[in-house]
């Protein structure tokens, strides 16, 4: 079970703009998925939102991010910013 709020919310193209990565979406997508899940983790450290490794169906692990983990108190936000954009 994933620790991550709604994972599914946040596009590639988010996450370039909380972390002001130079980079587009078509590039990410030409990038292997290993290298794609490292630079997803990079991002989200800049950015200082939250990912997890998960096991998809075809058994290909994929990075999932979001800038909100839950939490028994709701929700944490380490990102005040993503929530203006």
């Amino acid at each position: 079970m994933s620790n991550l709020l709604n994972p599914c919310k946040y596009s590639f193209n988010d996450l370039i703009k909380a972390s002001n990565f130079q980079i587009s979406t078509e590039d990410l997508y030409n990038m292997s998925q290993k290298e794609r899940n490292k630079y997803v983790k990079n991002m989200c450290n800049k950015a200082k939102w939250f990912f997890e490794d998960v096991i998809g169906n075809d058994n290909i692990t994929y990075t999932s991010f979001s800038p909100y983990l839950k939490t028994k108190q709701n929700v944490l936000s380490k990102n005040f910013e993503c929530e203006n954009m």
